[in-house]
C-alpha cells in the first residue's frame, strides 16, 4: 500500500510539473501575442506620427517664407548705398577718418536689432522670437559718419540675422 501511495504521489507531482510547464507555455504564447499586438500598435502609431509630420512639412512649403513690411517710397531719396567706385571710395575714406578701425576697405558697418510689437493676427508664430516676445527685425548699414546707407525692415523676429542678410537687396544686388 505504501508503494502505491508513493507511485500516486510521483504521478501527481509529475502531473503538476506538466501542468505548470503547460500553463507557462500558454502564458508565454499569450505574452508573445500581446507583445506582437503592442509591437503592431507601436509601429502603427509611429507611422501615424510620420504621416502627420509629412503633412505639416507640406503645409509649411506652401506658406510664404517672409512677410516683409514695405518701406516708405521716399526711402530711396534718403538712403543710398554707394554704387559707383567714387562713392565707395568716399565711404571708405569717411569710415577710416571717423572710426578707430584699422581695417582697410570698409565701406560701412552692419547690424540688426529686434523691435518689439503686438502679436499680429496672422502668422503670429513667425514673429515670435528667441526672446519669448513678438517682434520684427531691422537691419541697418551705416557709413563712417553714422549716416544710414542701407536699411531693411519687416522680417519676422523668428528669422536669423544671416537669413535676413541673404534675403536683403544688399546681398542679392551687390
Amino acid at each position: 500500500m505504501e508503494h502505491f501511495v508513493y507511485i500516486m504521489f510521483r504521478v501527481l507531482l509529475l502531473l503538476a510539473t506538466f501542468m505548470q510547464v503547460y500553463f507557462n507555455l500558454l502564458n508565454l504564447q499569450q505574452m508573445i501575442i500581446i507583445n506582437a499586438f503592442h509591437g503592431l500598435r507601436r509601429r502603427r502609431l509611429i507611422a501615424i506620427q510620420l504621416h502627420r509630420r509629412i503633412l505639416r512639412r507640406r503645409r509649411r512649403r506652401h506658406r510664404p517664407r517672409f512677410w516683409r513690411l514695405p518701406l516708405f517710397d521716399a526711402s530711396d531719396q534718403f538712403i543710398k548705398f554707394p554704387t559707383t567706385p567714387a562713392e565707395t571710395a568716399a565711404s571708405i575714406e569717411t569710415f577710416r577718418e571717423n572710426t578707430r578701425s584699422e581695417l582697410g576697405n570698409v565701406a560701412g558697418a552692419i547690424n540688426g536689432t529686434l523691435i518689439k510689437i503686438i502679436a499680429p493676427r496672422e502668422n503670429a508664430l513667425d514673429y515670435f522670437s528667441r526672446y519669448q516676445q513678438h517682434d520684427f527685425i531691422i537691419q541697418i548699414v551705416v557709413d563712417g559718419r553714422g549716416k544710414v546707407i542701407d536699411a531693411v525692415c519687416g522680417f519676422p523676429g523668428s528669422a536669423h540675422d544671416a537669413r535676413v542678410l541673404r534675403n536683403s537687396e544688399l546681398h542679392t544686388e551687390r
